[in-house]
């Protein structure tokens, strides 16, 4: 069982879908899907406004967001609360940006008034923040961001990939410039594709670049002239990962015949319950009060247990892959992703009895079941 902060385990109908025979990305018929699936990430997004997919990782997203907008010598503060906080400051430096890093501690929420007073001091063309914090479970308030960066002129990029599909994510009415998601995580479809909406402002600044963008394939106008545009009867400016798009689509299919509303509240559900859970049977949640996400949960791990040890022992005894600590945070939290089909309480349940289980056998003082009871309060309580 794959409870890791992505990728997620993928519905058998999504298996299904892509193992059909080969279709070819110029055939009419892929066309037409593909138009599907771009009207179905718009309301995944809450957008009427333009999506571009690409193929590749969340990463390639992130650089094509950064790498559109940023010229050598532009002004960007990137939000650092962990590891992919500092991955888009990477990415901005490697532009040429001339780059101020906001940090905040790990496990904790950006202070939307500080990011507010730091773009007011300085002229900044973008800022780059992640709403779900994957390193460390922690979200950031990206409605205040993005408003912040609105009223300053600013363009906002945000990875939402842990987050879209999963957390109430309004691109349009917050004035999200630039979103990027990734295909496996929220979205619950196989790793691959990279997602990206793009506002009517992020396109005026792309198109005024003053230097010609250095990229080829991340070149988001030239996907927009064939999948926002159309002025080609195909729809990708290259061969997409056609196996991949057509698992996409039925991913989609599952969250509007679920609801994005329903989905939303499932994932609030669970998110209650593996915290509650996990303070009932004695550990410490990792991310500060009031900073959890709903999609993953991350815990510190206690003085006597060997991490390692820890996750092994769920993984070859019990079947259930949860995730370390990533580079400073190695060995000292344990992270469990419950996106998608995974946020479900079979699966909870079975990653609670597992994790319970486990530190009774590394000597960990706990009363067993005590994990299960708290999740069952809050399944009961909440009607799921």
């Amino acid at each position: 069982m794959l409870m890791v902060p992505g990728p997620v385990e993928v519905h058998p109908r999504v298996l299904r879908a892509m193992s059909q025979p080969m279709i070819g990305h110029l055939d009419p018929d892929f066309v037409s899907l593909l138009d599907e699936i771009l009207d179905m990430l718009r309301r995944v997004f809450q957008t009427r406004g333009d999506v571009i997919i690409l193929t590749g990782s969340g990463t390639s997203a992130m650089e094509a967001a950064v790498g559109n907008v940023i010229e050598r010598g532009d002004k960007v503060l990137s939000v650092v609360s962990g590891l992919f906080g500092r991955r888009f400051a990477e990415i901005a430096r490697r532009r040429g940006a001339e780059v101020h890093e906001m940090k905040f501690p790990l496990g904790s929420s950006a202070d939307p008034s500080k990011i507010k007073e730091e773009l007011e001091s300085g002229e900044y063309k973008a800022l780059t923040v992640v709403h779900c914090e994957t390193s460390t479970g922690a979200l950031n308030p990206i409605e205040e961001i993005a408003k912040a960066c609105r009223d300053e002129g600013v363009i906002s990029i945000v990875d939402g990939i842990t987050s879209v599909g999963g957390i109430d994510v309004r691109t349009e009415e917050w004035g999200i410039d630039l979103l990027v998601v990734g295909s496996q995580k929220c979205l619950a479809a196989p790793p691959g594709l990279a997602m990206l909406s793009v506002s009517e402002r992020a396109w005026e600044c792309i198109e005024n670049r003053k230097e010609e963008l250095p990229d080829y394939y991340l070149d988001l106008l030239r996907n927009k002239g064939y999948m926002v545009d159309r002025l080609s009867p195909r729809r990708t400016p290259f061969t997409p990962g056609v196996p991949a798009l057509l698992g996409l689509y039925e991913a989609l299919k599952l969250i509007e015949e679920e609801g994005l509303e329903n989905r939303f509240e499932r994932h609030r559900i669970i998110g209650e319950g593996m915290r509650e859970s996990i303070k009932a049977i004695g550990l410490e949640l990792f991310p500060e009060e009031g900073a959890y996400s709903n999609t993953l949960t991350s815990f510190k791990v206690p003085e006597g247990i060997e991490d390692k040890e820890l996750r092994g022992r769920m993984k070859e005894k019990y079947g259930v892959i949860v995730a370390g600590g990533l580079e400073e945070l190695t060995g000292k939290i344990v992270r469990i992703g419950h996106m998608g089909i995974s946020a479900v309480p079979q699966n909870v349940f079975a990653t609670v009895s597992a994790l319970e289980c486990a530190l009774h056998e590394m000597g960990f003082k706990l009363e067993l079941g005590s994990g299960i009871s708290a999740l069952e309060d809050v399944f009961l309580r909440n009607n799921l």
